[in-house]
């Protein structure tokens, strides 16, 4: 790994974790049930919140809406468990098909998944911190 992307790599991991301080709550309830379909109403129930509390908190936690947040969560979270699996193994993991998780990424990210795997991992939560930018303070943020 050459010194820019050494650099890269630190800048995208100081943003993430930034992230994942200020959406730790969130976070915690994903990991233990990475569903594309875990709405905004569950998490605010989960949370013992109403979805406008919670709309609310991450507006003040300068987060990006639920949708946001949660979609590129899930693909950065799936493209870090992929370093030792497959896509379609951690789909089966979780009970549901590999071709709901493979529309799921090209929808969130308008990449395939063969391309998105080529990505390091650094640059895809650069991505992730992109699509976030404009929300968590992080406006000079360049992931191509």
């Amino acid at each position: 790994m050459g010194l820019a992307e050494e650099l890269d790599d630190a800048i995208a991991q100081q943003l993430w974790d930034l992230v994942r301080k200020r959406a730790a709550r969130l976070f915690s309830l994903w990991d233990e049930d990475p569903n594309p379909r875990f709405g905004a109403s569950r998490a605010a129930r989960a949370l013992g919140m109403s979805e406008s509390a919670l709309s609310d908190l991450l507006t003040g936690l300068q987060l990006p809406p639920y949708g946001l947040l949660h979609e590129w969560y899930l693909v950065v979270r799936m493209r870090e468990d992929a370093e030792t699996t497959s896509l379609s193994r951690l789909s089966w993991r979780h009970g549901r098909e590999p071709a709901t998780n493979y529309r799921f990424i090209k929808r969130a990210t308008r990449m395939t998944w063969s391309r998105l795997r080529l990505d390091p991992l650094w640059r895809v939560r650069l991505r992730a911190i992109e699509a976030w930018a404009p929300y968590i303070g992080a406006h000079s943020i360049d992931a191509s």
